[in-house]
């Protein structure tokens, strides 16, 4: 397992963790040389949850993703599909 998979895993399991409806999250990784792009998608009911009070949440799994892609010298990017 390389590393994007393995941050996309990490992101997967996390935001499994989050939600109220664990099985409709998906987590797809976007092709994007040098940069470790992720899409995340989640129940509509469970958008709020994802992004947080003021995006606290969504803002927190970016910084920790990044640190982790960080550490094997690549960028990382977090979109959040509605």
């Amino acid at each position: 397992m390389n590393e994007h998979e393995r941050i996309r895993q990490w992101l997967l399991e996390t935001v499994r963790l989050m939600v109220d409806r664990p099985e409709d999250v998906t987590v797809q990784e976007l092709g994007t040389d040098g940069l470790i792009d992720v899409r995340v998608s989640v129940h509509p009911s469970d958008i709020g949850k994802l992004i947080g009070k003021t995006g606290r949440t969504a803002r927190s799994l970016r910084v920790i993703g990044a640190a982790i892609a960080t550490t094997h010298g690549t960028g990382f990017a977090l979109d959040i599909v509605e």
